[in-house]
Order: C-alpha cells, then sequence, then structure tokens
C-alpha cells in the first residue's frame, strides 16, 4: 500500500513508467489511456465522478469508465457480467485499463480488493500487469480502520504530512467530502469547467451537512473557502449568494405552500408548527390563494424577495444557512434544492427513467434554460419526486417509536421504524437519523446525540448515525457492526455500506450483543 499526497493526484494516475506500443492493450481504442472508476452511488460519490470527467487529460490521450457502486455485490456483479460476456463471446475484446479507481467509497475489505485486482491485471497482456493501480479516494480515517490495503493500492491522503490519529471509530478527514479532496488534485482546461467542479463541491458539502453533519466550523469554511475560489476564476462571475432562499429548499421549483410543508427546517426548528402556521404565512405575505398555490417563481421578484424577507423572520434558526449559488443567464438554481434533488435521483426505485450524471451534467454547463422542454421535463418528474421523498422521509419519523439509552454518560436514541415504504438508501437514512438527533436536542447543534435506527420493512436492518464526526468523536457503529456479523451468522455486514447492519430473526437477541459490544468500545475510548 502506498499513501500518497493528492497533489500527486496527476502523475501517480495519467503517468505510466513504460511506454505503450501499439496493439498492446487487448482493447478496440489503444490510442487512448482507460481508466474506470467505481463511484460511491451517494450524492458526494455522484459529484466527484462529475468533477473527475472534467480533468484535462481526458480532453487529450486518456478515457475515462465509470460504474456506481451502492454496495460490495454491485462490483462482484460487474465482474461477473464482464467474464460471463467474454465466455459468450470470446472474439469480441474486452475492455482492459491501467488504473482502477474507487471514489468516495464508506469501505473496503480485502477481499474486494483482491477480486479487483485479479480480474483487472487478467484482462493485460503479462508485461503489463505489474503497472496496474488500483487508486482509493475517499475521506474516512483512521487509514487502516477497515484492514491493511493490498500493495498494489495507492490511498490519497490531503497533503503529504497528514496526520494520521488513532482512533476506536471512523472520522472524516478535513476535506469533509471526497469531491472536495479530489478538487485539490484536478487540472482544467477552460475555467467556466473550473467553476464547474467548484460548485459541484460545494453540492457534495451541503450533502455531507445535511444528511449527516460534518461541523459548523468546517461547513462553514468550506463555503467560504470555495466562495472565494470561484470568485477568482476569470470569464466569471460564475455565483452568487442567495441565503434567503436556503430557507425553504424546493421552493425554486414548486410552490410557496409546498416548500412551507417540506422544508426540513422549518419541521425540524419550529415547534410551534401545526396546520394553521401555513395559512398565517400566506395572511403575512399579503399573497392571495392562487398566489400561494401557484409556481413560487411565476411571482414578481420584488414580492419573492417580500416573502422569503418576511417568513424568515417567523423562523428561529439556530444557525444560518448560506449557500454558493451558480449562475445560469438571469436565474440561478440553489444548492440546497440540487442537493434534495440529487437525493432523490439516487432512490433507483422511484427515477430510474432519469440519467443522474446527465441531469447534473445540464445543470453545472448552463444548460439548464427555460425555454428547454427536455430540462424542463427533467425538473418537473425530480421535483415531484423530491417533494415524495421527502414526504416519506417525515413519514418515516411520525411512526417511530424512540426509547433512550445512556453509556458512560452519552445519550443513545434508539428509534424503532415500521416505514409504509421503502427506506433503505443511506442518503435517506442518515436524513432520517440527523432530523431524530435534532429533534431531541431541540435544535442545539452540541446536544446531538447518536442514534440508533431499527427498521423493518422488507428487509430488516439497524443503521448507526453520529452526528459532527470529528477525531474526538468518531464514528464507533462501523466497527461494532463488524464485529457482530463476525459473531453472529444471522447479520451481514457490508464494507461499501458500513453503517447499515442487515439481520434475520429477533432483533432483541442482536440488541443485546450491540448493547454490550458499545459499551465495550465506549469505555475503551474514554
Amino acid at each position: 500500500m502506498s499513501l500518497v499526497g493528492i497533489s500527486h493526484f496527476n502523475e501517480e494516475i495519467f503517468q505510466l513508467d513504460v511506454t505503450l506500443p501499439e496493439n498492446t492493450l487487448k482493447t478496440p481504442d489503444n490510442s487512448k489511456f482507460r481508466i474506470i472508476s467505481f463511484y460511491q452511488c451517494d450524492v458526494d460519490g455522484l459529484c466527484a465522478q462529475y468533477v473527475l470527467q472534467l480533468h484535462s487529460n481526458f480532453k487529450s490521450f486518456a478515457s475515462l469508465h465509470s460504474f456506481p457502486v451502492y454496495e460490495e455485490n454491485d462490483i462482484y456483479q460487474y465482474i461477473h457480467k464482464t467474464l460471463s460476456l467474454h465466455l459468450k463471446r470470446p472474439d469480441v475484446q474486452a475492455d482492459a485499463f491501467m488504473r482502477v479507481l474507487l471514489i468516495g467509497i464508506r469501505g473496503w475489505s480485502s477481499e474486494l480488493l483482491r477480486a479487483i485486482k485479479v480480474h483487472f491485471e487478467h484482462l493485460l497482456d503479462p508485461p503489463l500487469r505489474k503497472y496496474l493501480k488500483i487508486a482509493i479516494l475517499t475521506v474516512i480515517r483512521p487509514i487502516g480502520f477497515f484492514g491493511k490495503l493490498p500493495q498494489e493500492c495507492i490511498l490519497f491522503k490531503e497533503s503529504d504530512d497528514e496526520p494520521m490519529y488513532p482512533s476506536s471509530g471512523i472520522y472524516t478527514c478535513e476535506s469533509a467530502s471526497v469531491t472536495s479532496l479530489l478538487l485539490k488534485g484536478m487540472t482544467f482546461v477552460y475555467e467556466n469547467e473550473h467553476a464547474a467542479a467548484i460548485f459541484a463541491a460545494s453540492i457534495s458539502i451541503f450533502s455531507k451537512n445535511v444528511h449527516f453533519g460534518i461541523g459548523e466550523t468546517l461547513y462553514y469554511g468550506k463555503i467560504e473557502e470555495f466562495h472565494n475560489q470561484i470568485s477568482q476564476l476569470n470569464g466569471g462571475p460564475y455565483v452568487s449568494y442567495d441565503i434567503d432562499k436556503a430557507i425553504l429548499p424546493l421552493v425554486t421549483f414548486t410552490t410557496l405552500e409546498d416548500a412551507l410543508s417540506i422544508s426540513p427546517s422549518i419541521l425540524v426548528l419550529d415547534s410551534k408548527k401545526n396546520p394553521e402556521t401555513i395559512a398565517e404565512f400566506r395572511i403575512q405575505c399579503s399573497l392571495r390563494k392562487e398566489e400561494f398555490t401557484s409556481e413560487f417563481n411565476a411571482l414578481s421578484s420584488e414580492k419573492q424577495k417580500r416573502v422569503l424577507s418576511l417568513i424568515k423572520r417567523q423562523i428561529s434558526f439556530y444557525r444560518e444557512m448560506p449557500q454558493l449559488c451558480w449562475l445560469r443567464r438571469v436565474k440561478h438554481i440553489p444548492n440546497l434544492d440540487v442537493m434534495y434533488f440529487l437525493s432523490t435521483i439516487l432512490n433507483k426505485e422511484e427515477t430510474q427513467s432519469i440519467i443522474a450524471l446527465d441531469f447534473l451534467y445540464n445543470i453545472l454547463q448552463e444548460r439548464l434554460q427555460q425555454d428547454s422542454y427536455y430540462d424542463r421535463n427533467v425538473i418537473n418528474t425530480i421535483s415531484k419526486s423530491a417533494i415524495a421523498y421527502i414526504n416519506q422521509s417525515f413519514d418515516s419519523i411520525s411512526r417511530a417509536k424512540l426509547k433512550f439509552k445512556t453509556f458512560l454518560g452519552q445519550k443513545l436514541i434508539i428509534a424503532e421504524i415500521r416505514p409504509n415504504n421503502p427506506l433503505s438508501h443511506i442518503n435517506q437514512l442518515e436524513m432520517v437519523a440527523s432530523i431524530i438527533s435534532n429533534i431531541e436536542a431541540k435544535g442545539d447543534e452540541v446536544k446531538r446525540s447518536r442514534c440508533l435506527l431499527i427498521v423493518e420493512h422488507k428487509e430488516k436492518y439497524l443503521f448507526g448515525f453520529t452526528p459532527n464526526v470529528d477525531s474526538s468523536f468518531p464514528d464507533i457503529w462501523p466497527g461494532v457492526f463488524m464485529q457482530i456479523s463476525q459473531s453472529d451468522s444471522s447479520c451481514s455486514f457490508n464494507a461499501l455500506l458500513p453503517n447499515v447492519l442487515k439481520y434475520k430473526g429477533d432483533v432483541r437477541d442482536i440488541k443485546k450483543s450491540l448493547f454490550t459490544k458499545l459499551a465495550n468500545r465506549l469505555g475503551r475510548k474514554r
């Protein structure tokens, strides 16, 4: 295993210590240096994949192929499908790659990395196999938490001298998202593409903060850093701030009535909210009923500004949520809205017909214009799905039965949920757990507690959530779940989803084991 600073990304990924003769690679496209990336199927992984394809080298001598993964089995299925195709059609040349990237992964296992190594080495001619590299881009620390990496693996650090703190759990490095980590090693041909990459990194930071919580200082620092970077690019301005719209996710693409109904900020932070509250907002904003129930963007800009200002004064926030907004002609899209849309895209069952990368490409390349039928249709589809997605999340929260347990002075929230709709995607689980933790803390960031979701639908699984993870308050769940799966055959642990533990049978037996290991781990930490 090699630990390399992200500043050396270009030389490690794109430079080869040997000249490839013609027709060396078993592929129809011998002129290209071929790279394949497996990216984690969440908002951060999606944004990182988008940023990677903007790299200047993919416009010249290199070609990029990508494959989204949600769990370990997705990679095994890719390998199986490739091998099956080659067996059925041996006359068809298989794609050969000199580099394999694992982007944004939440964990790994030695068996998975060994399978990747064996498969991609087999596709190369014997003399070239020693030049294969498997590179991992992840923000989880400590590096060796999931075990030692094979010699062929490269793991990128934030810097050459990044400290590797020992820990009894997982925490994130200062980059917070893999997209912002990757950004440090990128080179771009055009400034507008650089601006698009910075914007994508901003979306990933918003996603991390809303779904998981990364700490106010780090969150604000990153957004300010990105704003400064994008403001210094030539050919701008590329961004503007729109603090007011941050209070209402989705208000840009729906009615004010719907936006008020589904906003997590209002539902969580306004303890006095009731059905009459929304009607009071309409009266205070001097809006007719048809204006309240029609598209918010149909209101005049003056009225929009006045309405948002009035609403902001009515709601008590424990923190501001400034955001970096991407300009497209005279309109812009608030990041928070985009983050919810991307989360919805990742809910495969609801949005199979929507191509996630294509939609992200449309936004970030300023192709999302009001007169485009295709883009307008995508927006309408995603808007409806996003509203349903968030409503389903809050429905799950309302059905949760909460219990509390204390370990060495640390509070644990246990939420048993039997949802009406599937509640399985990692982003949705994180959002539900984060909101429950936030409600119990009454909006006080310091008082937020760990949360354990026990979900029973078609499948049974546990999900562990830790707010504001850092080296002093790590995420202990992956270590606990990994231990349980090793001692209990009814439980299955997936290294790419280390905060999820699937189980069969009676959860009471698993809870006993879990609480014992949890107490031991927290006791060791102290």
